[in-house]
């Protein structure tokens, strides 16, 4: 979290298992709700380094691939 929202004493709504690539959302405003579940091919969360991104994703195209490639990584 950045440095607003650890002052606010905002809570991560997120959850993320990288094995599975399930990612859920849930909703600060109702407890009750069942959270928001969503799957992707692959997902890292806070604790990932560049170096886990890249062996997983860059190396194999870049390394093996004789084809020219180029990775653009959005983090927010």
């Amino acid at each position: 979290m950045n440095t607003r929202e650890k002052d606010l004493e905002c809570g991560c709504v997120l959850k993320m298992d990288s094995n599975t690539g399930l990612c859920a959302i849930t909703n600060p405003n109702d407890e009750k709700a069942p959270p928001k579940s969503f799957t992707f091919d692959g997902s890292y969360f806070t604790d990932s380094t560049t170096e886990n991104i890249y062996s997983d994703i860059a190396y194999p195209l870049v390394e093996v691939s004789c084809w020219p490639f180029i990775s653009f990584v959005d983090g927010k």
